[in-house]
């Protein structure tokens, strides 16, 4: 059986665009939330559905970082941050998080955030 990995291997011989975008595994404690820093108000219902989605195994899609002095700042995804952090207290290990470098300006940030649900 094939996979994209094997196609994008041998886009040379296949006509394909195929390109590849990077996502990071992190521990959950390697990333902090900005506070304030989120222009939406935390919905509990939405962080709890999330921690169901950790504890169940379903595919959480990657959250959107920056690298800061202070260390890996959340640029989208809290819902999800807060929701593996309470699977995690609930005794079910959430060893890492899918992550990818947001790439913009502070006012690209802002109208992602914005934009995203």
């Amino acid at each position: 059986m094939t996979n994209l990995a094997k196609i994008y291997d041998n886009k040379g011989k296949n006509d394909t665009n195929i390109t590849t975008r990077k996502t990071y595994l992190l521990g959950v404690d390697e990333l902090y939330v900005e506070t304030g820093y989120n222009i939406r108000e935390i919905d509990q219902t939405h962080v709890e559905e999330f921690r169901d989605a950790f504890i169940a195994g379903e595919h959480v899609p990657p959250l959107a970082v920056q690298v800061t002095e202070q260390g890996i700042k959340i640029i989208d995804g809290h819902h999800r941050y807060y929701g593996a952090k309470m699977a995690s207290e609930a005794g079910h290990e959430i060893p890492r998080l899918e992550c990818k470098d947001f790439v913009g300006s502070e006012a690209d940030r802002i109208a992602f955030m914005v934009t995203s649900s």
